[in-house]
């Protein structure tokens, strides 16, 4: 019908109805190639243009309200708390599960001592080899466990419990947990032991400092041996010892155990100027000098032969240990090491602090 149409109108205006096809064939072919593909073109870049504009207003909504994301860095240049990743939450967990274990391993190992204690006969004399193997295995799990919570922020503390007994508290940082070791139980283990029944030769006569030895486990055993290098050593712990001493005395070998930020030689050389003022001026009510330094000076009347200077007294007398530690708090370490070695007044030893 369209076709008709078309050809009564050519007829009517004297055209050719041939021409009329001819025209409108052309047309269309012309807008089919021509018109259409640019149009379609147009509409993609235009669909296009209005995505990435509504990404755009999309992410400068979410960074401007989101609680997490910085937007920028503030005055001291320091960024605003970042969105947790699963890597942290995941490595947070962990710690916080391996903290619990500790804590849980270290009231176990304390369970166990307190009820071998119990059932065991803990006067005979002299101690079974046996014995010993449990002591210092004991003690090795302790110090292992501890020195782990120690580099993790928790702390060790000497509290008295009475007049003439300590404890030793384990916290954790926040106060939430704590462990109490009794001062029975560092009495049984009998540390002093291992550091007193190895001795060494004096190497160089007459020096002002005493020899360095250094403690270190071997398995679970504190084994000495003699230092040369390490008087430049800082933040350390160490112990000292009289040479003199019957080792058979126990505890009254392990006398005093003492940190230091200075260099070892430095602290030593400090300790040495006392004991020779110890030595010159004697010891009176009014002195508050240690009774470390009165021990040295009166061995050195009985031990020492003539000639001896007065600066030369605690290095003859005395020799000084480095007790071993971990990462961590070094007041901690100090008190750990003073309460298993019994050094303190309130045990049985001649430091005043």
């Amino acid at each position: 019908m369209g076709v008709a149409v078309v050809a009564g109108l050519a007829a009517m205006a004297g055209i050719s109805p041939f021409s009329v096809m001819l025209g409108a064939f052309t047309v269309g072919y012309l807008a089919a190639y021509y018109v259409t593909p640019r149009v379609s073109r147009l509409t993609r870049n235009i669909a296009r243009s209005l995505r990435n504009t509504a990404e755009e207003v999309e992410n400068t909504v979410n960074t401007a309200f989101s609680p997490f994301e910085p937007t920028s860095t503030n005055a001291n240049g320091n960024q605003p708390p970042q969105r947790p990743t699963e890597n942290n939450r995941s490595n947070s967990v962990h710690v916080n599960h391996r903290l619990l274990l500790l804590q849980r391993r270290l009231s176990q190992i304390l369970r166990n001592l307190r009820q071998h204690i119990l059932v065991s006969d803990t006067d005979r004399d002299p101690i079974s080899q046996a014995v010993r193997r449990h002591q210092r295995g004991t003690f090795h799990q302790i110090y292992t466990t501890i020195s782990e919570l120690i580099a993790n922020g928790y702390s060790a503390s000497i509290q008295r419990s009475n007049q003439s007994e300590v404890n030793l508290v384990i916290s954790s940082p926040d106060r939430l947990w704590r462990e109490v070791i009794e001062y029975q139980l560092a009495d049984y283990l009998d540390v002093h032991d291992q550091l007193i029944h190895q001795e060494f030769e004096r190497r160089w006569s007459r020096d002002v400092c005493p020899t360095i030895l250094s403690a270190r486990f071997q398995g679970s055993q504190l084994v000495l041996s003699p230092q040369v290098n390490l008087g430049g050593a800082t933040n350390v712990i160490y112990g000292i010892r009289c040479r003199k001493c019957d080792r058979r005395l126990g505890p009254c070998n392990i006398n005093y155990v003492g940190q230091t930020t200075l260099s070892l030689r430095e602290r030593v050389d400090q300790h040495a100027c006392a004991a020779a003022r110890t030595f010159i001026n004697g010891i009176t009510e009014n002195t508050p000098f240690r009774p470390m330094y009165e021990h040295a000076a009166d061995r050195s009347l009985h031990d020492l032969p003539p000639g001896i200077l007065p600066r030369q007294v605690f290095g003859e007398v005395m020799e000084v240990i480095l007790l071993p530690t971990g990462s961590g708090d070094l007041r901690s370490w100090e008190c750990f090491w003073q309460f298993f070695c019994h050094c303190r007044t309130f045990f049985y030893g001649w430091s005043h602090q």
